[in-house]
């Protein structure tokens, strides 16, 4: 599942990276496309366990209550499923001006990839893939981005 694809260029990229189209789905606010479903990531129509991977690239970054959209993920995945979070936010640089620093989306930004982790938590298991500009650099500039296992019920 792409959660917030905009359009089937990131659909089919997906499908350009060995997934199967049959497999692949998309929502979104909006969408002219049968491959999209319109909906809503903090009320995702489909049961329970329904995917095994979820992309959730530069969404959360416009919720203002992104601990129910990544509890709505966490949701349709499968137990041990993995799910590829990218928070969109670029993080300002102090000599910004404030025409520059204007990034539409809710309120508060993160600021760490702890910070985008636990809204997830306690369900992320492994992490394979991390990203975090803040610890890497110093700078607080560039996507916070991960890929995890979930983890649904206790061992």
């Amino acid at each position: 599942l792409s959660i917030g694809p905009r359009s089937e260029a990131e659909l089919l990229s997906l499908m350009a990276h060995g997934f199967r189209w049959r497999n692949i789905r998309g929502v979104d606010l909006m969408s002219y496309s049968p491959r999209i479903d319109v909906g809503d990531m903090h009320e995702l129509q489909y049961p329970d366990g329904s995917f095994d991977i979820i992309v959730a690239s530069r969404v959360l970054g416009y919720s203002n209550t992104p601990r129910i959209a990544a509890a709505e993920i966490v949701r349709v995945v499968r137990d041990r499923g993995l799910i590829a979070v990218n928070s969109g936010d670029i993080q300002p640089d102090r000599t910004a001006s404030p025409a520059k620093d204007y990034r539409p989306g809710a309120d508060t930004k993160f600021s760490s990839l702890g910070g985008l982790l636990d809204i997830f938590a306690p369900h992320v298991d492994q992490i394979y893939f991390q990203n975090d500009p803040s610890q890497e650099t110093g700078s607080h500039r560039g996507p916070i981005l991960a890929i995890f296992s979930v983890k649904k019920h206790p061992l």
